[in-house]
């Protein structure tokens, strides 16, 4: 899956995006394994609004 609307990306082993429906998307590569998720309930993350969001790795 690709992630959407990328706010964050470092070195291609983080990005966090948020997709049309307002959840936010993460995606991790570490040690060459790779992970994607989507949190949040549709419309949560407003697209155009600021919005706090805060992730701990």
């Amino acid at each position: 899956m690709r992630l959407q609307n990328v706010f964050l990306s470092k070195a291609g082993n983080l990005e966090l995006g948020i997709n049309e429906s307002g959840f936010l998307q993460i995606y991790f590569k570490t040690s060459g394994v790779e992970a994607f998720a989507e949190y949040g309930v549709s419309g949560v993350i407003p697209l155009n609004q600021w919005t706090y969001i805060a992730v701990r790795y």
